[in-house]
């Protein structure tokens, strides 16, 4: 079988301010390798808290969405702009999600929660959802558009009684919108002549970042003629 596309790794993962990472691409046709990068971008994060639990309602349609919105409830508008890549939403809990908890081994009584991310679009049609799990929710936005967001939080467990409400953190993530950008994040060689079989060897680079702060990018190698292979960052 004669192979035209190109063998790399699904994603790249990297720790630090600042650092490198080398990247293996095995090509399956002789002409160019192109690299081509977007981000790095921390995304634009805004805090909130929840209280009670879920509401019961449909919510197929936004036109379902309880009015007034209860307490165990966020909304929120989201614009993405032309030009962006793999854009999407993550929301994170100051509490572990009660279905990640291993009880068996947990001593003890552990505060958790359970909550679930809705996207809609601006006619109120359902778009995407998700539920809380070990590394928060995670929403894919399926293109440039105007959307809306709901976080609600379903059930809270052992929650101490002088604590008021549970944090949640929603992070929109754009990459290659206009100002999105953060550090400097760099690829070498960015265009290099490959032949088939052989491996390309390539630095990923990056530095200018904040401490503590999770950053996203995408990597897309192409051939001269369009995309081969797409790497989250």
């Amino acid at each position: 079988m004669h192979n035209s596309g190109l063998i790399a790794p699904d994603s790249i993962t990297g720790s630090g301010t600042s650092g490198s990472v080398k990247i293996a691409a095995e090509a399956g046709y002789k002409g160019e390798l192109v690299s081509q990068l977007t981000g790095l971008t921390a995304g634009t994060s805004s805090a909130v808290t929840l209280r009670g639990e879920g509401a019961s309602w449909d919510w197929s349609s936004l036109d379902n969405l309880p009015n007034p919105l209860p307490a165990s409830m966020y909304r929120s508008d989201l614009h993405v702009p032309a030009g962006t890549r793999d854009p999407h939403v993550l929301v994170t809990s100051q509490l572990p999600a009660c279905s990640a908890i291993d009880w068996e081994d947990e001593e003890g009584v552990m505060a958790c929660t359970e909550y679930s991310v809705y996207v809609y679009d601006t006619a109120g049609k359902f778009v995407t959802a998700t539920v809380s799990s070990r590394r928060g929710a995670k929403v894919d936005l399926p293109a440039a558009g105007d959307y809306v967001l709901v976080v609600e939080q379903e059930f809270v467990e052992n929650l101490p009684a002088d604590q008021d409400g549970v944090g949640y953190t929603v992070t929109t993530y754009l990459p290659g919108a206009p100002g999105s950008s953060a550090g400097k994040l760099t690829i070498d060689p960015k265009q290099r002549a490959v032949q088939p079989g052989a491996t390309a060897n390539l630095t990923l680079r990056w530095s200018g970042l904040k401490p503590g702060v999770r950053y996203v990018g995408q990597l897309e190698f192409r051939n001269g003629d369009g995309p081969l292979k797409t790497l989250p960052i």
